[in-house]
């Protein structure tokens, strides 16, 4: 099967948010940091937290294929005094009902996260995201939404227009905090076809609404009810999808071969390890650069693995 690496379209339907959540969100919004921003993740290399924050001297950043200066490098505490990370669970409701059998692995995820971290649990269905409740610290309340996909073929036909649905309808946020995705789905796009297609429109345009609005996308690969995912090309091609994206947007992919996890729990905490080990890079762009431009950023730091988005949006008057 063909890897791109090892790791990890409009819609027009609309929901209402539960709670009366507003809609809306401020694209691209720029009124945190004081610069074009992005969220790295600096993993440590076995088992363990980090021993000390990594230092901004130890950061090297190209923008746009040029040395950007580092104008700040803020290190995301796991126990802020406000929520600095805003989490969404995004399930395909089209995955196999055998997703029941991980109801206790994915419940125990969300309600273990820190005390100050805001989540919220949505379905992926006819690529839209159905929230359950807007967000909250109350990590129990979103728990018991939780419930089995539908599990019918043809229930979500794309996972990257709900992903990028569920960017239109986040609410409106401070600047400051993180926004990260987990999504549960077999990443097959059948808008598009069977076969993988690198230069897909569909997932070329949810990579940039996720640079766009600076969230962090992770996945984890689970088959859907239908003929696709009994395909080597459906297959072949979601897992492709979902590498890409992930890349793209600093995350990862997981997935165990071509079929389910037997468990969710060693995925699950490589992904909270990941986000108790994230910085915020603020950078100055060189002259003239502007909207969505490449990325590089490297961390001299021993034993460790960075992750960060292949791209960065610079404004359109930067």
């Amino acid at each position: 099967m063909k890897r791109i690496v090892t790791c990890c379209a409009a819609v027009l339907l609309g929901i209402v948010l539960p709670g009366g959540v507003p809609a809306a969100l401020a694209q691209g919004d720029q009124g945190g940091p004081q610069g074009p921003s992005a969220v790295i993740t600096v993993d440590p290399k076995g088992s363990g937290e980090l021993a000390q924050p990594v230092p901004q001297a130890a950061v090297r950043a190209k923008v746009a294929g040029k040395d950007a200066p580092v104008a700040e490098w803020h290190h995301y505490g796991a126990q802020a005094a406000q929520p600095n990370l805003q989490l969404v669970l995004l399930i395909d409701d089209g995955a196999r009902s055998s997703l029941g059998l991980h109801m206790k692995e994915i419940q125990r995820f969300l309600t273990e996260q820190p005390p100050t971290t805001e989540v919220a649990l949505a379905y992926m269905r006819n690529g839209t995201a159905v929230l359950t409740t807007p967000f909250t610290t109350n990590h129990e309340q979103v728990a018991q939404t939780l419930r089995i996909p539908l599990s019918s073929p043809g229930t979500n036909g794309s996972p990257y227009f709900a992903l990028s649905d569920l960017l239109k309808r986040w609410p409106a946020h401070d600047p400051n905090e993180r926004r990260e995705v987990v999504m549960i789905t077999d990443g097959i796009d059948r808008y598009n076809g069977l076969r993988y297609d690198p230069s897909n429109p569909y997932i070329s345009g949810t990579i940039r609404d996720v640079i766009r609005n600076r969230v962090v996308v992770y996945s984890v690969y689970y088959h859907d009810a239908g003929f696709a995912d009994r395909t080597f090309a459906g297959v072949d091609s979601g897992q492709n999808y979902l590498t890409q994206l992930c890349q793209a947007a600093g995350g990862e992919f997981f997935y165990q071969g071509t079929g389910n996890p037997v468990d969710f729990t060693p995925f699950l905490d490589q992904i909270n390890r990941k986000l108790a080990n994230q910085y915020e890079l603020t950078v100055t762009p060189p002259a003239g650069a502007k909207n969505i431009v490449n990325l590089k950023v490297q961390v001299s730091a021993p034993n460790t693995k960075t992750q960060a988005p292949q791209q960065i949006f610079l404004g359109a008057g930067q």
